[in-house]
């Protein structure tokens, strides 16, 4: 595999406004999940976000596959994004479109930024990588969930692995994820993770988790090997979240609070793991 381009953080930073001008700013304490009227908005807010990422896929060459479903009486939506089939060896990377708070920049506008870049960065010959964006990680995972239940999904325990991307850019440190409330991530993949990251002269931090949930833990549940990889300031964490530890779920999620350094270390590392892979 032939790597067309480096990785560009300014760039990823571009796409994160993109996403960032379609979506309305929510106040974290006014939310209210158990409301209809919110759950709508909540969901109308995601949908806007997948298609400003499925627009830029599709100029770069993907497909669009999108997987609807029903919840409490309204369309959610997940959407993989793919050159070729679903065969062995492939590697999928996943971020999620809902967001609770603010803009929801880190919340997960820089997982979709990132993988945009990397499908960028990856060429057009190359069909081994393919990309998936989830509905509904906020309200418990559920577009993961109904993912990996799915026939897409039960196809997915060929592949070579898969790598979620959740939170990225406040932090200084790049983590990669052993655990995420008891969901075991694989250690092949943190152990591949961690080679990349040394090539590159990178530091990275091995933390498993246990007060928040993310769209790994469906995979690791199923047995389809997985891995995430998130960003926290290490000198500040104390086993739980903290003022400036991660800006995920409040109203200083947007764009200005993201370190474009940090979203360039994972994008090199990302790129390595997939070349070396």
């Amino acid at each position: 595999m032939l790597l067309d381009k480096h990785f560009d953080a300014e760039r990823v930073m571009k796409t994160i406004e993109e996403i960032c001008k379609v979506s309305e700013f929510v106040d974290p304490d006014a939310w209210d999940p158990s409301s209809a009227w919110e759950m709508e908005r909540y969901l109308y807010r995601g949908k806007r976000r997948l298609n400003v990422v499925s627009k830029q896929f599709e100029q770069l060459g993907y497909r669009t596959i999108t997987q609807e479903f029903n919840f409490r009486g309204l369309v959610a939506t997940n959407a993989l994004f793919a050159r070729g089939e679903i065969s062995d060896g492939i590697i999928l990377l996943a971020a999620h479109h809902d967001y609770c708070a603010g803009l929801g920049t880190e919340d997960n506008a820089t997982g979709l930024a990132i993988m945009l870049e990397l499908s960028r960065c990856l060429g057009e010959k190359d069909s081994r990588i393919m990309f998936a964006s989830f509905d509904l990680e906020e309200s418990g995972l559920l577009g993961s969930r109904h993912f990996v239940a799915s026939p897409s999904g039960q196809q997915l325990r060929a592949l070579a692995g898969v790598i979620v991307l959740e939170c990225l850019g406040s932090g200084r440190d790049v983590v990669i994820c052993q655990a995420v409330v008891g969901a075991r991530s694989d250690p092949v993949l943190v152990s591949k993770l961690q080679s990349s990251a040394r090539k590159l002269g990178h530091r990275v931090v091995l933390e498993s988790f246990d007060w928040f949930n993310s769209d790994q833990v469906p995979f690791a549940e199923r047995g389809i090997r997985t891995v995430e990889v998130c960003s926290f300031n290490s000198e500040n964490y104390k086993g739980g979240p903290a003022p400036n530890v991660n800006i995920g779920h409040s109203s200083l999620d947007v764009p200005k609070n993201i370190r474009p350094s940090t979203l360039q270390v994972i994008g090199e590392i990302l790129l390595q793991f997939v070349y070396d892979y």
